[in-house]
């Protein structure tokens, strides 16, 4: 179920409706509860309302955002999900927002998922790899 963020009201004063997809992640946690202390509206979207591998659930984003910020993403050793996620699931969203009537901006942050499957350690050296 959608959820705000641990330090505010559900509904907060001002007019910015802000919606976290990986809602379940550090930074959007932490993102969630800066832009509710500075009295944003924001529900944060986790894995089981919102998966980026499952184009159905992005149905799930409500209508009404004015922003949508993906903090959704994935690192593991799978290379196949971390397609998946980092770089399907970006294009269904986006195909999902301009489908709308009114659609929101959208924020896009990244993982070292860009990089490509590594079973070495990334450096700061490493070329951007969605090339696959």
């Amino acid at each position: 179920m959608n959820r705000c963020c641990r330090s505010c009201p559900e509904y907060s004063g001002r007019d910015m409706n802000i919606g976290i997809l990986g809602g379940d992640g550090f930074v959007a946690k932490n993102l969630a509860d800066t832009y509710c202390q500075n009295a944003f509206k924001v529900t944060a979207y986790g894995r089981n309302s919102v998966d980026l591998t499952c184009p159905a659930t992005l149905r799930n984003i409500a209508n009404d955002h004015d922003v949508i910020v993906n903090c959704a993403g994935y690192m593991g050793g799978d290379s196949s999900t971390i397609w998946g996620v980092n770089l399907q699931g970006v294009i269904e969203l986006c195909k999902e927002l301009n489908s709308r009537m009114a659609y929101p901006y959208l924020i896009q942050l990244s993982t070292g998922g860009v990089y490509g499957y590594s079973e070495s350690v990334l450096t700061i050296a490493h070329k951007e790899s969605p090339d696959g």
